[in-house]
Parts: C-alpha cells; sequence; structure tokens
C-alpha cells in the first residue's frame, strides 16, 4: 500500500476549526498532498487526519542551498505553490501561516503543508498561529492576515527559492521597506522591481507573483547579471 502521513493531536480539545479546515480542504481538494482519512475516537471527536506522503519532501528553505535547483525547476515549484494559493483564495480563505518551511517540494511537484490554521474572510482575532507578521516599517505594526498577506508571504519565499537568499529573514527581523532594498541589490531590470514593489503595496487588487515571473520569464530577468 502506498505510504501516508499522519497528524494525530496530542490534545483533542479545542480543535473544531481544525476539523472544520481539515474537512474544508478535502472537500474542496484545495492542495496536494490530499487528505486521504479523518479519523476520531470513540467519542466521536476529531483527532487527526492522513494525507499523501511525499518522498524526498524538502522545505524552500532547504532550496535556498540546493545546487540542483534549476531556474525552470524553481519556476514550476512556484507557479504549483501559487495555483493551490490561488484555488484557495477563490473560495475566500486564506492561511495566514505562510513561510518556506510550510512549502515543501519532491522531484517533481512543490506543495503547501500544515493548513491547519486556514481562516475566512470574515473571520476576525480567531486564535491562530503565524510564523511571522508582515509589517512595512520597522515600528511593529503589523499587518492582520489576509489574502493580501499570504500573498506578500509567498511571494517573499518564492523569491527566497529563486535567488537562493532568505529574504524571509530581512522580512521578520526588520519590514517590507528594508526588503525592498535588498531586492535592489539582486535584480537590476526597474520593471521587474517595479511589479514585486506593487505586489507589497498595492492594498486593493492581490497581483500573484506567478503572474509577474511568467512576463520575466523568457529573458529571464529574475536574475541579476
Amino acid at each position: 500500500s502506498e505510504q501516508k502521513f499522519i497528524k494525530i493531536y496530542k490534545s483533542p480539545e479545542s480543535l473544531e476549526l481544525v476539523e472544520r479546515n481539515i474537512n474544508f480542504i478535502k472537500e474542496k481538494n484545495c492542495f496536494n498532498p490530499n487528505i486521504l482519512d479523518i479519523y476520531y475516537d470513540e467519542d466521536g471527536n476529531f483527532i487527526g487526519y492522513s494525507q499523501d506522503y511525499i518522498t524526498n519532501a524538502r522545505t524552500f528553505l532547504d532550496g535556498l542551498s540546493d545546487s540542483e535547483l534549476s531556474f525552470e525547476i524553481k519556476y514550476k515549484y512556484i507557479c504549483d505553490i501559487f495555483e493551490s494559493l490561488k484555488k484557495l483564495h477563490s473560495f475566500g480563505a486564506h492561511i495566514g501561516d505562510i513561510h518556506s518551511r510550510n512549502l515543501i517540494y519532491d522531484d517533481e511537484h512543490a506543495y503547501i503543508i500544515d493548513f491547519d490554521d486556514i481562516r475566512f474572510s470574515q473571520e476576525d482575532n480567531l486564535p491562530l498561529s503565524e510564523y511571522y507578521y508582515i509589517q512595512y516599517s520597522s515600528n511593529y505594526n503589523y499587518q492582520e492576515s489576509s489574502m493580501f498577506t499570504d500573498n506578500i508571504k509567498a511571494t517573499i519565499s518564492a523569491l527566497s527559492l529563486l535567488y537562493g537568499f532568505d529574504f524571509e529573514e530581512i522580512a521578520i527581523m526588520h519590514s517590507i521597506s528594508t526588503l525592498v532594498s535588498y531586492l535592489e541589490l539582486f535584480i537590476s531590470d526597474d520593471n521587474l522591481l517595479n511589479d514585486i514593489k506593487e505586489i507589497f503595496y498595492n492594498k486593493d487588487t492581490i497581483i500573484y507573483f506567478d503572474d509577474v515571473m511568467k512576463k520575466y520569464f523568457a529573458s529571464k530577468l529574475l536574475i541579476k547579471d
């Protein structure tokens, strides 16, 4: 039989939101790896789930030092991530807790994992975790999670993978404005840099990074000479 990844929660209390989220992902088939089974204890309480096991999985953070990853492979992995993210967003839901350790890849595809904390746009102040928060300047004025912050965080992880530099750490320790100053050291094309800034700063329209990549892929302007 095929291998499964099984996640069982140590404490089954207060898992209503997690159960809702896992059922939602299974029903809508938003992500790979697929949810296979949902587990309940003898009293009918949700206790965990299983999903397809990803062989030889590595995180986007691991990919920063993976010299075997070509530009084309990185491009495909990033497109895989944004395809899943767009599908989730189409249902009015967002993840919040996107970071390079929750984006993984095998020899063929990339995946979003650890989606316990999915939330919907009408929900506020849920007690859900985030690895880090988006702030635009170093004044600790954090942005609440949304589809916009999902896209920004996924973009930062994608840029980190492309350039082999941990831009995410800059965003965590400093701010988006500091991150942009670092990007200027890597990106020579002003149009590309401006498009990335638009992802970060446009709060009216979500501009997904994979769509920006497609504009520059042919000439590989993403990589500074």
